[in-house]
């Protein structure tokens, strides 16, 4: 455990703690959670005061925030140092990159892993069957093929109620902390219109219960999300060499 990476996620009007070796900054599913250029810039100063490296988190694209999206990455990119990443959770960035300043490294988030997220009880499935409630996308030898094309060898994990699969050689993981992926998409019940920026806040988390679900779902904005606070045993077995921790609910 002393060998991992420790990163935290920070949001506008946090304070950055003590004890991480990373930051994150950015939105990782709602565009419109993406901080404003002028406010990450104030981010990025305060990371560099600090001497740590950041990781920028881009959302899941949608179509009326991509002139925006793509303003701010001409003015953020060149700002990244090495040791800085790019973290892109749409394949749209990728193409929007192609005539930008490359980025230091890439990071495909979790959005793309396309994991197991349901609640299983393990009980009675055979071997193969346990890998593959395990598994990932990224566990796919096209979708290796297609990160090594991209120069991407680093992968955002959820940390799975069930366990994880151990990463393909090649690949390294960030396990996200304590909030697990289990559903987002393009409609929120915070956002009264589809064109542009909202207008008030994601709203206070509320949790969703039902008595078909083993753990209560949590949400503000358009995702919801399962809470796991334990760790697997062997992250290193696993290909995870960071452990990025959440503050607050990941928007």
């Amino acid at each position: 455990m002393a060998d991992l990476e420790r990163a935290f996620f920070l949001h506008p009007r946090q304070d950055i703690p003590e004890g991480p070796d990373r930051i994150y900054l950015g939105a990782e599913f709602c565009p419109w959670r993406f901080p404003v250029t002028g406010v990450l810039r104030e981010m990025m100063a305060a990371i560099r005061s600090r001497g740590l490296s950041l990781t920028l988190a881009t959302p899941v694209l949608s179509q009326p925030f991509l002139p925006s999206f793509r303003a701010a990455l001409e003015a953020l990119l060149p700002d990244l140092r090495p040791g800085d990443e790019l973290l892109f959770s749409d394949w749209g960035t990728l193409e929007l990159l192609r005539d930008l300043p490359r980025p230091p490294a890439l990071a495909a988030g979790r959005a793309l892993g396309g994991q197991k997220r349901g609640l299983f009880r393990l009980e009675g499935y055979s071997p193969s069957a346990l890998a593959a409630l395990r598994s990932s996308a990224f566990d796919a030898p096209l979708m290796q093929a297609l990160l090594h094309e991209q120069g991407v060898a680093r992968v955002e994990l959820d940390n799975l109620l069930q366990g994880i699969e151990a990463l393909p050689a090649g690949l390294r993981g960030t396990l996200h902390r304590p909030w697990i992926l289990a559903a987002s998409g393009p409609n929120c019940p915070f956002r009264a219109r589809d064109t542009g920026p909202c207008r008030g806040g994601c709203g206070e988390m509320f949790s969703l219960r039902s008595d078909r679900l083993g753990a209560p779902l949590f949400q503000a904005g358009n995702s919801q999300f399962l809470k796991n606070e334990t760790l697997p045993v062997d992250l290193p077995a696993l290909g995870i060499d960071r452990i990025l921790d959440h503050g607050e609910l990941p928007r």
